[in-house]
């Protein structure tokens, strides 16, 4: 939940947005979740079921689960009883309603086929994308990326605070060059859950990133 709540919504319009879509077939688990903006998607092999199985499970639920599994050791199981899906570990049982609203389509985003990889240095990025933030003053503007073989340089600018230019060192494939734009809040949200010195970025084109 750590990974994927992050981009949960709260109170969102769309009801199948406030809720993580938990996904459980013969491959594994996967967890997904969306704001609309961004998506979140965590995907383990280690546990399986036998049949393709799927629940979208309220956000407010989910904190309440992420609770007594950090207070609770060993195993917990989980299935559904008169209609609610029931988490049951050694000293709790908790039982939630799912939300029965279609979520979005969601695998299209995850195909990488005539993609680019880049790799970027995930504190040097995260860096660059705070000092964006910082000049945003409450406005929606975006940050413009610029990639080439000098690395990623990111710029933005409000006419009423200032502007920014950052080159930040990337590497990308020769001869590649991409000018694209993101707002940074949105990126900085998805590298809180991110591990590790280097990200491994996927872009296509400047509306396929």
């Amino acid at each position: 939940f750590d990974k994927v709540g992050i981009v949960v919504p709260q109170n969102n319009a769309t009801r199948a947005l406030n809720g993580m879509l938990f996904e459980a077939g013969p491959d594994g688990v996967s967890f997904v979740g969306t704001d609309g903006h961004s998506l979140a998607h965590v995907f383990t092999a280690q546990y399986t079921l036998s049949e393709s199985t799927q629940w979208l499970i309220p956000r407010r639920a989910l904190l309440e689960v992420k609770k007594l599994l950090e207070q609770t050791t060993g195993t917990v199981f989980i299935g559904t009883c008169a209609g609610q899906l029931v988490f049951s570990g050694a000293h709790f049982n908790f039982f939630t309603r799912l939300l029965n609203d279609p979520f979005p389509a969601y695998k299209p985003i995850l195909n990488r086929t005539n993609f680019v990889s880049l790799t970027i240095n995930r504190e040097a990025f995260s860096k660059a994308l705070r000092r964006a933030a910082a000049l945003l003053a409450g406005q929606f503007i975006a940050s413009q990326f610029t990639f080439s073989q000098q690395g990623c340089e990111v710029a933005l600018e409000n006419k009423d605070i200032g502007s920014l230019q950052q080159l930040v060192a990337c590497k990308v494939p020769a001869d590649f060059s991409l000018q694209t734009s993101f707002y940074s809040p949105y990126l900085l949200t998805g590298l809180t859950a991110l591990d590790g010195t280097d990200l491994v970025c996927f872009i296509r084109d400047r509306r396929s990133p």
